[in-house]
């Protein structure tokens, strides 16, 4: 007996996974038009996210120094009504250094979206790394995408851009699809 394909599609329709490849983006600009993680000291750095899940259980940031030791906590301001937009700013640490930016929001429902994501404070040779997962559940049924991008090292200031594979969701759903039809019973 093969699997109606019919729940697979339903699934990935409720699932939304247009949403599930994106991540969190560090800009130095309130339009959120400058991406970049290098800052001067006292440098206001912009956090915009968009996301499934409506954070109703959490949407926090932690900024960590660079043992990882949370040096502030912010919670997201949101918008929107699905997908939603979480935004928030805060103020580069003064001392030069590895910091990281560290994002949670839970939907208290199945949806959860974390990213963990370094910032360059001062003029510093340093790798940026980059690391986001988003996850969303239907009645017992979960995908996760995790992605890291991980930079060369940095002698001056260039834009860091996060990549994705071109439609990675979609030929893992299309796997997944494949796979479930050549299942027999």
């Amino acid at each position: 007996m093969a699997i109606n394909t019919d729940f697979i599609e339903k699934m990935a329709k409720k699932i939304d996974v247009s949403q599930l490849g994106k991540t969190a983006i560090i800009f130095s600009d309130s339009s959120y038009s400058q991406s970049t993680h290098n800052f001067l000291p006292g440098q206001t750095v912009y956090v915009r996210v968009e996301n499934v899940g409506n954070g109703d259980k959490q949407k926090r940031l932690l900024l960590l120094d660079s043992s990882k030791k949370e040096i502030s906590a912010i919670t997201l301001n949101q918008s929107g009504s699905g997908p939603y937009l979480f935004t928030s700013s805060f103020k580069a640490p003064d001392k030069p250094g590895i910091y990281y930016v560290d994002i949670k929001i839970d939907s208290g429902s199945g949806s959860v979206y974390s990213s963990q994501q370094n910032i360059n404070i001062g003029e510093l040779q340093a790798q940026v790394s980059v690391s986001s997962e988003a996850r969303s559940e239907v009645k017992g049924v979960s995908a996760s995408l995790v992605t890291t991008v991980i930079s060369p090292t940095i002698t001056v200031t260039p834009t860091v851009e996060e990549v994705l594979p071109p439609n990675f969701v979609a030929r893992f759903f299309n796997f997944f699809k494949k796979f479930l039809n050549s299942l027999t019973f």
